[in-house]
Protein backbone atom coordinates (compact mmCIF):
# COMPACT_ATOMS: atom_id res chain seq x y z
CA UNK A 1 0.00 0.00 0.00
CA UNK A 2 1.45 3.42 -1.15
CA UNK A 3 1.03 5.91 1.81
CA UNK A 4 1.86 9.06 -0.26
CA UNK A 5 -0.55 10.91 -2.29
CA UNK A 6 -0.25 11.95 -5.99
CA UNK A 7 3.44 13.01 -6.10
CA UNK A 8 2.60 15.64 -7.97
CA UNK A 9 1.60 17.10 -4.84
CA UNK A 10 4.48 19.50 -2.85
CA UNK A 11 4.92 17.23 0.53
CA UNK A 12 5.11 20.33 2.55
CA UNK A 13 1.90 22.57 2.48
CA UNK A 14 2.49 26.33 0.48
CA UNK A 15 1.62 27.63 4.47
CA UNK A 16 4.04 25.77 6.26
CA UNK A 17 6.82 26.43 3.64
CA UNK A 18 8.55 28.95 5.69
CA UNK A 19 8.27 27.20 8.81
CA UNK A 20 9.74 23.84 7.60
CA UNK A 21 12.44 25.61 5.81
CA UNK A 22 13.93 26.67 8.76
CA UNK A 23 12.59 24.72 11.66
CA UNK A 24 13.62 20.87 11.90
CA UNK A 25 10.62 20.19 14.05
CA UNK A 26 8.26 21.63 11.61
CA UNK A 27 9.64 19.90 8.99
CA UNK A 28 9.33 16.70 10.43
CA UNK A 29 5.75 17.70 12.00
CA UNK A 30 5.10 18.08 7.82
CA UNK A 31 6.46 15.21 7.05
CA UNK A 32 3.96 12.97 9.71
CA UNK A 33 0.75 14.90 8.85
CA UNK A 34 1.34 14.85 5.22
CA UNK A 35 2.40 11.18 4.54
CA UNK A 36 0.51 9.80 7.82
CA UNK A 37 3.52 7.71 8.72
CA UNK A 38 4.29 8.34 12.22
CA UNK A 39 7.66 7.53 14.38
CA UNK A 40 7.00 3.18 15.32
CA UNK A 41 4.40 3.23 12.51
CA UNK A 42 6.94 1.20 10.02
CA UNK A 43 6.57 -2.09 9.07
CA UNK A 44 10.37 -2.88 10.21
CA UNK A 45 9.64 -2.01 13.62
CA UNK A 46 6.95 -4.59 14.26
CA UNK A 47 9.53 -7.43 12.30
Amino acid sequence: MNNFKDRSEPLVRQSDEYLARFDPAATFDALVRETGIAPGNCAEDHA
